[in-house]
């Protein structure tokens, strides 16, 4: 007989949910769905911790940094109902020790969650991006919705000091939208 998969069920009482963009360039974001507290406060994002390793000549390879990402996600998990994560594939194209790595940093996401006793439910890009309306839009249509969503976060959480895109964190703050979409 086959295991079945737990029902997910948020833990009732608490008001914090987790969405997680799991790539090395992902996030972590924290909303706080406690309808007393000011919207500027309802949510924070941050990058998931990574370090550069040097390899030969001046290629260099990004891999999670497991020791800071425990207590960054940690210090959420008593107040958190529950986390969604993007359950992503592998990308065309890709290697195998890139996504060995990518695969390596998903398992330690969802281990600390379930260390924490956080019902986790793993969201496709399709089912969360067409119930935020985003299925078949770029990464700018992404940012462009979560600025809508929480007007008050500054430019610089979804653009780098040189313009480039941070639609990790973007995609982290509409995966805790998903379960109210």
């Amino acid at each position: 007989m086959t295991p079945q998969p737990t029902p997910f069920k948020p833990r009732p009482g608490r008001t914090h949910i987790i969405g997680i963009d799991p790539g090395l360039s992902g996030a972590v974001a924290i909303y706080n769905a406690d309808p007393f507290i000011a919207p500027k406060d309802a949510v924070q994002v941050f990058d998931l911790p990574t370090y550069t390793v040097q390899r030969r000549g001046t290629k260099t390879r990004a891999h999670f940094h497991v020791e800071h990402l425990a207590p960054l996600i940690g210090m959420h998990c008593d107040k958190a109902a529950c986390a969604i994560i993007e359950k992503v594939g592998a990308a065309p194209g890709s290697g195998t020790a890139s996504m060995f790595r990518f695969g390596e940093g998903y398992g330690i996401l969802q281990g600390i969650l379930a260390a924490w006793g956080v019902p986790t439910f793993l969201a496709t890009p399709t089912v969360w991006k067409t119930r935020a309306g985003l299925l078949g839009a770029d990464k700018l249509a992404s940012i462009a919705e979560a600025q809508r969503l929480f007007p008050h976060l500054p430019k610089e959480t979804f653009f780098g000091p040189r313009g480039g895109k941070r639609d990790g964190r973007a995609e982290a703050i509409l995966l805790t939208q998903v379960i109210r979409l």
